[in-house]
């Protein structure tokens, strides 16, 4: 077995970025830049208004009232000219007439006859006036390549007219589950059925990456049929998801069946609580790569949260973890045997981290509520109420 310290490694380590794609600009949100993002124009473009107001030449200040000779509404595209003694009625995103430098809002001023009378004492040159280039000049670098694409980040592309980005491709990725007691959930109830919970939780849970799978499946306990899926779905995929057949019983094919299909093993056993069945292999010429989860389900959840997330996140050129992880006090003492890390389901309340009942690894209720993961220590044996807890906030 190894710590989980080294299982973060060897994925660390052994995850390579995937390829680039060049994308509609509206289809790669939480996807990562993979170039350097280059202004093409000043921006703003021209002197444009930065409220409803009125433009006029900063020196007529102290000749009031002013003549408006004009209204300007954003998008206006005529050449306007102001000399002085003279305003411009104009709208927030207008363009700025000429011989004009400043705006000043219309809550304070008064007009009679088209005559402008401005009560702003403390109005001053270039006042709500949003200047040419003022947020990046032509050739400015905006982005940097290896930034994750936000809806803010997005809505500063489109607005230097960047319709397409050169970005890093999310992964191809299936999922398998295994184990002839499993059924699909179209199957009728009987006694002693289990439906498939892990595909629908694992893919799911995938899903909520932005990360759609084109495959989720099921296999019986036939070494030769799992084989040929397993075959199959290689020629394909980027990441293939395992579930069940994971361990060494009768039935466990899945790790001899890999070893036949020329998977290298990177790690096999996690001194973990649960999930000490989780697998990490690679396939050395083609560049696949394969998680063996457990097959009770909240240990299949945690392994997929608390490794494949960010496997997938460094094959996307996601630098920092999905993961938010601090520390909160423990709002109750925690006990176990030192030798394995423990994960724990809990809830992050009034800034304390709870502990949720139900934490046997064939169980999901305490996934249904909670909003993390706490970590204790593989050879720490106690946490006592108010003590601090490292915990991983879901996203």
């Amino acid at each position: 077995m190894v710590s989980v310290e080294e299982a973060h490694l060897a994925i660390e380590n052994t995850i390579k970025l995937g390829p680039t794609v060049k994308r509609q600009l509206a289809t790669c949100l939480g996807m990562v830049l993979a170039e350097d993002i280059y202004s093409p124009f000043d921006f703003p473009s021209f002197d444009q208004a930065a409220m409803d107001g009125f433009a006029f030449d900063f020196k007529s200040f102290g000749n009031l009232p002013l003549q408006i000779t004009c209204e300007i509404a954003a998008g206006d595209n005529q050449s306007h000219q102001l000399s002085g003694g003279m305003a411009a009625r104009i709208f927030t995103g207008a363009r700025i007439p000429k011989g004009s430098d400043a705006v000043v809002m219309k809550e304070k001023c008064v007009v009679e006859n088209e005559k402008l009378h401005i009560q702003d004492h403390v109005l001053q040159k270039g006042m709500n006036v949003r200047l040419a280039g003022s947020v990046f000049k032509k050739g400015a670098l905006v982005f940097s390549k290896g930034i994750k694409l936000s809806p803010g980040s997005l809505g500063v592309l489109a607005s230097l007219g960047i319709a397409h980005v050169l970005v890093f491709q999310r992964p191809i990725l299936a999922v398998l589950t295994s184990g002839s007691e499993i059924s699909a959930l179209n199957t009728p109830y009987k006694e002693g059925i289990i439906y498939d919970s892990n595909a629908i939780a694992i893919s799911a849970a995938i899903e909520k990456q932005g990360i759609v799978p084109v495959f989720v499946g099921h296999c019986a306990d036939d070494a030769l049929l799992l084989k040929n899926k397993i075959a199959s779905l290689l020629e394909t995929v980027d990441f293939l998801l395992l579930s069940g057949g994971m361990s060494v019983g009768d039935y466990d094919f899945s790790v001899p069946v890999l070893e036949e299909l020329g998977i290298e093993t990177v790690f096999w056993k996690v001194k973990q609580k649960p999930g000490k069945p989780f697998y990490f292999g690679k396939q050395a010429k083609s560049g696949k790569y394969v998680f063996g989860l457990p097959g009770n389900p909240a240990a299949a959840l945690t392994c997929f949260y608390e490794y494949i997330i960010r496997a997938t996140d460094i094959y996307q050129g996601i630098q920092t973890s999905s993961y938010l992880k601090l520390q909160l006090p423990l709002a109750h003492d925690y006990q176990k045997k030192a030798g394995l890390v423990h994960f724990l389901k809990a809830r992050i309340e009034n800034n304390q981290v709870f502990l949720l009942e139900g934490q046997e690894s064939h169980r999901l209720e305490a996934f249904a509520m909670s909003n993390c993961l706490a970590y204790v220590p593989e050879e720490l044996e106690r946490i006592n109420q108010g003590e601090a807890i490292t915990i991983s906030i879901f996203q």
